[in-house]
C-alpha cells in the first residue's frame, strides 16, 4: 500500500510580523523535491513569490517532501493558506499585496512545456525581431498558433495574478524550461496587440488578458490615483479573469487600488462568508461599475 500524504504541520505564527518561507534543497532532472517549511520575520525576509495557477486538485497529483512530510503538492498548494483555518486565511490573503510587493523577484509559472510553447517562447523572447517579422505572419502559421496557445493559456486569467505581477519589483515568466523576463515580454505582448496585419486581422489578442495587464502596468506610471477598486474591477469584466470564489474578485484587487483603504472597510477579507455572501460582495461591487458608467 501506497505511503498516504500528510498535511503540513503548521507552525503557529504572528500574522502582523511573521511569514512562512519554503526553501527548495538543491536538485536536478527527476530528484525528489524536498523542502522546508519555516517561519520568517517579514521585514527584512529576502525571497522569490511563486504566481501560478492551482488548477482543481487530483488523487494522481505528485507528492513532495516538507518537513520531512510527504505532501501531494497540488492539494497542499491549494490550502497553503490553511483553508482549514478561516481567520487565518483571511489574514493572510489580506496581506498577499505585501508578500508579493516585498520580494526580490516574482516568478510567473505558465506550466509545462506544450502546444509548442518552446517556439513561441523563443519568438518573445526578442520582442525586436518579433515585432519586425509580425506584419508578414499568418495566424494560421506554424508560430502564428504557438504565440496564440501561449498568450491563452489559462494561468493569464486568473484574476490574482493582476495583484501579482502588477505589485512585483521584477518578475520573470517561465513555461517549461525557457524563460523571459518581465521587460520582454511586456514588450511582446504589446508588439502582438498593435500589430497591423493578417496575423491580428480577427482581433485574437482584443481580450487577451496579459493585454489588459500591460494595459493596467504602463497606466500605473502616468495616474495611479485613477485606479480605484471600480477601475480594476472593469479591468477584470473586460479581460474575462477567473476565479473560484467570486469574492476573490474583490479580495485580489484591494492591495493595488488607489481607494484601498476606503475599500477595505467595505471589503473585509473574510472566507467565513458562505458561497451566496461572496458572490453578493461581487454583485454589489460589479453594479457600483454600471452605475459609475451610466
Amino acid at each position: 500500500m501506497a505511503e498516504k500524504a500528510l498535511a503540513i504541520d503548521y507552525e503557529k505564527i504572528d500574522l502582523a510580523t511573521q511569514t512562512r518561507l519554503l526553501t527548495l534543497q538543491n536538485g536536478a532532472g527527476h530528484d525528489k523535491v524536498i523542502c522546508t517549511l519555516s517561519p520568517v520575520n517579514r521585514e527584512g525576509a529576502k525571497y522569490h513569490a511563486l504566481s501560478y495557477e492551482w488548477g482543481e486538485p487530483s488523487k494522481d497529483d505528485p507528492d513532495i517532501m516538507v518537513n520531512n512530510r510527504k505532501v501531494q503538492i497540488r492539494r497542499n498548494l491549494f490550502d497553503a493558506l490553511r483553508s482549514s483555518d478561516l481567520k487565518e486565511k483571511s489574514e493572510e490573503v489580506a496581506m498577499m499585496g505585501n508578500t508579493f510587493a516585498g520580494a526580490i523577484r516574482v516568478i510567473a509559472w505558465l506550466g509545462l512545456a506544450n502546444d509548442d510553447s518552446d517556439l513561441a517562447m523563443d519568438l518573445m523572447s526578442d520582442d525586436k525581431s518579433l515585432d519586425a517579422s509580425l506584419p508578414s505572419l499568418s495566424k494560421d502559421s506554424h508560430e502564428g498558433k504557438a504565440l496564440s496557445a501561449l498568450c491563452y493559456r489559462t494561468y493569464w486569467r486568473r484574476v490574482w495574478i493582476i495583484q501579482e505581477l502588477h505589485l512585483a519589483r521584477s518578475f520573470v515568466v517561465w513555461c517549461g524550461a525557457k524563460f523571459i523576463p518581465r521587460d520582454t515580454i511586456e514588450d511582446s505582448v504589446g508588439a502582438l496587440n498593435r500589430v497591423e496585419s493578417p496575423f491580428n486581422s480577427d482581433k485574437i489578442f482584443e481580450k487577451n488578458p496579459a493585454k489588459q495587464l500591460n494595459l493596467a502596468r504602463n497606466l500605473r506610471r502616468y495616474s495611479p490615483r485613477t485606479m480605484t477598486l471600480r477601475w480594476w474591477l472593469a479591468i477584470c469584466v473586460s479581460g474575462d479573469f477567473q476565479c473560484s470564489k467570486k469574492q476573490d474578485f474583490v479580495y485580489a484587487l484591494l492591495d493595488i487600488s488607489a481607494d484601498s483603504e476606503a475599500a477595505k472597510k467595505t471589503f473585509k477579507v473574510d472566507y467565513s462568508k458562505s458561497s451566496r455572501e461572496g458572490a453578493d460582495i461581487f454583485k454589489i461591487s460589479k453594479a457600483r461599475i454600471s452605475n459609475r458608467q451610466s
